[in-house]
């Protein structure tokens, strides 16, 4: 039997099919494609951890206040109170020369006759005058003073920071190799005047003294001096390198919505390497300390707390990327991301049937939404990605605030626009 002709119109569907197909890129283009894609995508999450880092260190180095933030606590640790107290203490005994006035002065009662068994006294004299001491820069390094002296301290060795990266000497700030070493000077004329007042008026003759307390080690800071401008370039350059390289990542997957799910995997995998290097790093230091380091747990409290900022940032980008996976894989076909939104757009149904039945004067709102239903959401995807980035110190409830409000505006405008159409459908109530 002779094949049946084909009609005008199977005949315009064929050369449709065969057009389309023309267009279809072969299987070994579509997978250089991919193969292009990947290779964006993991140099975005690569530029990505760099950029936390940098973004760190700019902050750490060059803004006073963030700098201020990140040390203020160190003021409430027990750890670095303890080892403060004791460098102090031992910087004022060591410059008071207790053992020196008590023989000076059992020697001047000798020479009126008294005897010489009085020379049993001295170590028991000298002790508790150092206890003394003791007591009272515990009593300065536990008060409410300590927090603002802390505070003050730091504030003025930060502006020392970029003289130290220029190279410049500073007299708030040492720097010995790696290790910056704060200066507790204004911490012991606090303890001087409290001694002094307390009765110990030996103590107004200590001299004015330098005590240099190890702060935090930065390796290569000998090295970065004058790369302050560089960090102000690259603060910028380098998250939006990241971006472009995500995007470009995305757009030139064959598959735009999993090269999305990818990025997004991979940008917090890179982050979850950086806590890990972080937390390699820290048992590293902490077990090569130099002999003289005499409170291994205040330097440990030291280093968690500089770094938590670097952390907190790693631990941000990660839940903001998986919330971008997340939102990738329920746009995607598999069989539980379709039952999901089948079930959210049946209750966004509902919602819109419910505020449609109270009877409610929407106005113009809901006929607007549904209208640019799609402009507007991506308006609002928009605003919260500038949110994020504006947001100083979000963390990652900060970014699960953002992501949570971001889905209450979309929920809100799918149930007007949604409300919209069924308000034109329902008919008009009849007299």
């Amino acid at each position: 039997m002779a094949d049946m002709p084909l009609s005008q119109h199977e005949r315009a569907e064929l050369e449709r099919l065969r057009a389309e197909a023309a267009r279809r890129p072969g299987r070994g283009r579509r997978g250089a494609r991919w193969f292009g894609s990947t290779l964006l995508l993991v140099l975005a999450a690569l530029l990505a951890v760099v950029s936390v880092v940098v973004l760190y260190a700019r902050d750490q180095l060059l803004d006073t206040d963030r700098y201020v933030a990140t040390v203020a606590p160190l003021a409430e640790d027990p750890e670095v109170r303890a080892a403060v107290a004791d460098r102090v203490s031992e910087a004022v005994n060591e410059r008071l020369d207790v053992e020196g006035y008590v023989d000076q002065a059992l020697d001047a009662i000798q020479t009126k006759g008294a005897p010489e068994a009085l020379d049993a006294l001295a170590g028991p004299v000298a002790a508790a005058v150092e206890g003394f001491v003791d007591d009272q820069v515990h009593a300065v390094v536990y008060s409410d003073r300590f927090a603002q002296l802390w505070t003050n301290a730091n504030t003025t060795a930060h502006e020392a920071v970029a003289a130290i990266l220029r190279g410049e000497a500073s007299d708030a700030l040492q720097l010995q190799g790696d290790t910056v070493y704060l200066d507790l000077g204004p911490l012991v004329d606090q303890v001087e005047d409290l001694l002094v007042a307390r009765g110990l008026t030996i103590a107004a003759n200590i001299p004015e003294v330098s005590v240099q307390f190890p702060l935090v080690e930065v390796k290569g800071i000998a090295n970065a001096q004058g790369a302050a401008a560089l960090l102000d370039v690259l603060r910028w350059v380098l998250p939006l390198g990241a971006i472009a390289l995500l995007l470009a990542g995305v757009f030139t997957a064959p598959g735009r919505r999993r090269a999305l799910l990818v990025g997004a995997l991979l940008l917090a995998a890179a982050m979850a390497l950086l806590l890990v290097g972080a937390a390699v790093a820290r048992t590293v230091a902490l077990a090569n300390l130099p002999e003289e380091v005499r409170s291994p747990q205040a330097v440990a409290a030291v280093y968690d707390i500089v770094t938590r900022f670097l952390l907190a940032g790693a631990q941000t980008v990660i839940v903001g990327a998986l919330v971008v996976a997340v939102v990738a894989w329920l746009a995607g076909p598999g069989a539980a991301a379709t039952a999901i939104r089948g079930g959210a757009a049946r209750l966004l149904d509902l919602t819109a049937a419910g505020l449609v039945r109270t009877g409610l004067p929407l106005g113009p709102v809901p006929g607007a939404l549904a209208r640019s239903r799609r402009v507007i959401e991506g308006v609002a995807v928009a605003g919260a990605v500038v949110w994020l980035i504006l947001w100083p110190h979000r963390g990652v409830e900060g970014t699960l605030w953002v992501a949570f409000t971001l889905l209450v505006v979309v929920a809100v405008i799918e149930v007007l626009a949604r409300a919209d159409r069924r308000r034109h459908r329902t008919p008009a109530p009849t007299g």
